[in-house]
């Protein structure tokens, strides 16, 4: 399942299955992929969030900040 949220602050984007799941600290260091989306979505001044465990599938949220609305004058 996918959701994607957004507000005037912020925009989440939420990935959820109900796979075979992992152990985020076992997958930490192994390949690039989390890895790689964490750095990115840190770079935005957001956050990743993972959520699994074995036999029971997966949540990957990230959340990011939104620049502040600028008005010219």
């Amino acid at each position: 399942d996918l959701h994607l949220a957004w507000g005037p602050e912020s925009v989440s984007l939420t990935i959820e299955d109900d796979g075979r799941g992992f152990d985020p600290q076992e997958a930490d260091g192994r390949g690039v992929g989390l890895r790689s989306m964490s750095e990115r979505i840190e770079a935005l001044g957001g956050r990743l969030h993972i959520t699994s465990a074995p036999g029971h599938g997966a949540r990957i949220q990230a959340d990011i900040p939104l620049p502040a609305n600028r008005t010219s004058g």
